[in-house]
């Protein structure tokens, strides 16, 4: 069955707005006096039920989505068009959009896809002081997003550049990320280190805004025409993961050049502060709150139906709290510990007292990692060898597994949050990828485990 049924279309939308039950949806509906049953939106779903026979059906079929699109479950008009045709139904009428959703506008253009949440927890001051940052005309021009590893700092990013697109400030944006890259040559054993250069990142920028005939000329050339084309609109540059650079400081002072003057600006995210630059903002981003993390700990375990930690009681969940510092990443990794069995108290045993993000994680992982199957461990170990997202032909080959075998590793390293897999209608299409910190352990603490078990070392 294809990703793109209006069942799995639903269901997306349904866990994007917070609804990580049939039940908490039907709730919510019945609200609004549309009575379904927790087994027909059940049935939806499952596609074994369409909901649009009629007229009517249209009308109550739109305030679902209308429901939808109030919880941010649903962001901009073609994805309504999407499930709509998934009916095969038309497309929203322009009466429609102005009746029932006014409010929603067209995809951003170069906006990436968005990261593995479905809603933001304890972050809106965060996003209200760095939207203001970047609105203000008479603002610095860059703004740095700068906090831990695994503190979130992409997915604020993504809707802080959502909200300053869709205000108009902006005219056009870029956003290019520099992960770290450490390619394979054949298999997993032999690595060689790649580095994203600031010329390359220059190039994507240009690209993406249209200016396709730069990124052929010498990079001295590009960056001075680069900013002579900007300097007459007004463009969003973000640059993602900028400590993953060398000489990110210096980096940070030629994309300060390449905007001012003029109404451009550049959002950063780094987990190195800028704090000395005259021409930066850094916004640090500190843990979530304890209201805010035991929140995000509940609708985790909620959506993966994580039943031990649904059941606990408030002081386990306060030490889960204190011992992550509410570090989202390390709270969702503690939520995979408990599916995967491990002891929660004895594991926060061992983790309180650490200070360090990386050993926090160092501790974490290596648990997780042990509870994983051989296929598993075999496709997180090939997934590092890429900077980014690689399809499953190139996973298979670097992680030397066959059809049956992937197709095992991949949900159970997905329900121990490792991974994350792209929505698309064809299989070949879906793109894997895993988390920056998930992506230095395999590298770094990892390796010489791994080493040692092939028996390499």
């Amino acid at each position: 069955m294809s990703d793109e049924t209006f069942g799995n279309l639903l269901r997306a939308a349904r866990k994007r707005a917070g609804f990580h039950t049939i039940a908490a949806f039907a709730n919510a509906l019945s609200e609004r006096g549309l009575a379904y049953t927790d087994d027909a939106i059940g049935h939806w779903e499952n596609d074994r039920r369409k909901p649009y026979h009629s007229d009517k059906d249209r009308l109550d079929t739109l305030k679902i989505f209308q429901l939808l699109v109030e919880k941010r479950g649903i962001e901009h008009t073609t994805q309504v068009d999407a499930m709509l045709a998934a009916l095969n139904r038309p497309a929203l009428s322009d009466a429609e959009k102005a009746t029932y959703f006014s409010d929603l506008g067209t995809p951003i253009a170069n906006l990436p896809e968005k990261p593995p949440y479905d809603r933001l927890v304890g972050r809106d001051e965060v996003l209200e002081a760095v939207s203001r940052m970047l609105q203000d005309p008479t603002g610095k021009p860059v703004v740095v997003v700068s906090g831990l590893g695994g503190i979130g700092k992409t997915a604020l990013a993504y809707e802080v550049v959502k909200r300053v697109m869709q205000s108009g400030r902006f005219e056009k944006l870029a956003w290019e990320t520099t992960k770290s890259e450490e390619f394979t040559g054949v298999g997993i054993r032999q690595r060689r280190e790649q580095t994203i250069s600031f010329p390359n990142v220059l190039a994507s920028y240009a690209r993406q805004l249209g200016f396709e005939s730069l990124t052929t000329q010498p990079p001295e050339v590009l960056r001075v025409r680069l900013r002579d084309a900007l300097r007459s609109g007004s463009t969003l540059l973000v640059l993602d993961n900028l400590e993953t650079l060398e000489a990110a400081q210096d980096v940070a002072r030629q994309l300060y050049e390449l905007v001012s003057p003029g109404k451009n600006r550049v959002l950063i995210t780094s987990r190195e502060r800028l704090v000395d630059e005259p021409f930066v903002y850094d916004y640090f981003v500190k843990g979530l709150s304890e209201p805010a993390s035991l929140e995000l700990i509940r609708d985790e375990a909620e959506a993966r139906e994580a039943e031990t930690l649904l059941q606990a009681d408030d002081a386990l969940l306060k030490r889960i709290y204190t011992t992550t510092g509410g570090m989202p990443l390390a709270l969702k990794l503690i939520v995979s510990q408990s599916l995967l069995g491990i002891a929660l108290d004895e594991e926060l045993d061992r983790l309180e007292g650490v200070v360090d993000e990386q050993q926090i994680y160092r501790f974490i992982y290596f648990a997780i990692w042990q509870k994983l199957s051989k296929s598993a461990q075999k496709l997180l170990i090939g997934s590092a060898t890429f900077a980014t997202t690689a399809l499953r032909s190139m996973l298979q080959p670097v992680s030397e597994l066959d059809d049956a075998a992937f197709n095992q590793a991949v949900p159970e390293l997905v329900r121990a949050s490792l991974m994350e897999v792209s929505h698309h209608s064809l299989a070949a299409q879906k793109r894997y990828d895993i988390h920056a910190m998930t992506r230095w352990f395999v590298n770094a603490p990892l390796m010489e485990l791994w080493n040692r078990q092939k028996g390499l070392t």
